[in-house]
């Protein structure tokens, strides 16, 4: 069976058939052939359909024929994979660890330079399909030694100014559905040219992996893969999980502010949340380390007063047992997500101790919107991890 294969798209891929460890540059020499077609390997990764010579010389690792009609002569699928001290013109691309799919233990500093030639893509989108590196601080939440950096050529960042911990997607769609850890980082390339910059910085204190992908999406082509403008993560599913960063490391990052955003998708009038079963969500809140396990809290004074961390769903609202009520509050935060604002006012608010009883009853419910989009704030660490189902 041969690999999966996609409409035509505006440029083309390429790849590696060993992991490249040196400054090399592949010179893009196929990348405008619109015949080209987005293809998968049976393991899941993607590549572009090349012919077996252009693969060769863009040092790509040939998955399987692109067209089982056109015999061994035929296109193959060609899939990239570069590792360290490494640039490349594709638009499909993998940044790995140099052992992959091993993990390595010897620390150092890896890099991987994406240069984006053509004038209509808007947007790089990384996929965090392996990504096991030492994790953040269990109390301030920093990431230490370990740390994963995406530069741009804007002048803006993108929510997240480096990553740390485990923040495997297994992301292995062609198509760009949903995964768990994906963002989207916007270039512009309408001068000629623009890079993205990822780096690695290792200490050798715990072993570790990265497979990242990273797919230049064409804005003029593709527009229905384009993430809106602000959002970081962009989930297309009509039903789905949203993850904190290092939710299987169970501490969140601080200094993160990030919005993830949802597809409208047709016939369809809010999104509703809740909190995964079986899952924790836990945000730091007013309350600090005494609030009780299973209880929420929502409103500004609880989760932005004090703590400065909330998940903000604009125009969150309790479902309640029937229809959504009006608008509740829209940041939460606490040991569950919860709709069930309580009134607070900060007069009522002391140092140290949780709000009085009934108002530290707001047990974990489901929060519609009819926005489409929530966001991260976290500005301080605590034990603290999240996970929320859409």
């Amino acid at each position: 069976m041969p690999p999966r294969r996609q409409k035509p798209s505006t440029s083309s891929s390429s790849s590696s058939s060993s992991i490249s460890t040196s400054n090399a540059v592949d010179d893009g020499s196929a990348t405008t052939r619109i015949e080209s077609l987005a293809c998968r390997a049976l393991d899941g990764a993607a590549g572009l359909c090349y012919s077996k010579a252009e693969c060769e010389e863009l040092e790509g690792r040939s998955v399987g024929q692109c067209d089982d009609d056109a015999g061994n002569d035929g296109p193959v699928c060609c899939v990239v994979e570069r590792s360290c001290r490494n640039v490349t013109r594709q638009p499909i691309a993998y940044f790995v660890n140099p052992s992959h799919p091993e993990r390595d233990r010897l620390g150092g500093f890896c890099d991987f330079r994406i240069d984006v030639t053509h004038r209509d893509v808007c947007q790089l989108r990384l996929d965090l399909e392996d990504f096991s590196l030492l994790g953040p601080h269990s109390t301030m939440g920093i990431c230490r030694s370990d740390r994963f950096v995406v530069l741009t050529s804007l002048p803006n960042g993108i929510g997240v100014s480096e990553l740390c911990g485990e923040n495997a997607g297994q992301h292995r769609e062609l198509l760009l559905p949903a995964a768990k850890f994906h963002f989207y980082v916007p270039v512009d390339a309408s001068v000629g040219s623009a890079s993205v910059s990822l780096m690695v910085m290792t200490s050798g204190a715990k072993a570790y992996q990265w497979r990242i992908r990273a797919t230049q999406i064409d804005c003029r082509a593709t527009p229905e893969l384009v993430a809106p403008s602000g959002c970081l993560q962009y989930h297309a599913d009509l039903q789905g999980n949203v993850r904190s960063f290092n939710f299987e490391g169970g501490h969140y990052q601080s200094n993160l502010d990030y919005a993830v955003c949802i597809r409208r998708a047709p016939n369809t009038c809010r999104v509703e949340f809740s909190q995964a079963d079986s899952s924790d969500f836990w945000i730091n809140s007013a309350d600090g380390a005494y609030l009780e396990e299973g209880v929420g809290r929502a409103g500004t004074a609880a989760c932005d007063l004090t703590s400065h961390d909330y998940l903000h769903i604009p125009g969150g609202r309790d479902v309640g047992e029937g229809l959504p009520s009006e608008p509740t509050e829209d940041k939460f935060c606490g040991r569950s997500l919860s709709g069930l604002a309580v009134t607070e006012s900060a007069e009522r608010m002391r140092t140290g101790y949780v709000l009085d009883p009934p108002d530290n009853t707001s047990l974990a419910s489901v929060v519609t919107s009819e926005c489409r989009l929530i966001s991260f704030h976290f500005s301080d660490s605590f034990h603290v991890t999240l996970a929320s189902s859409l």
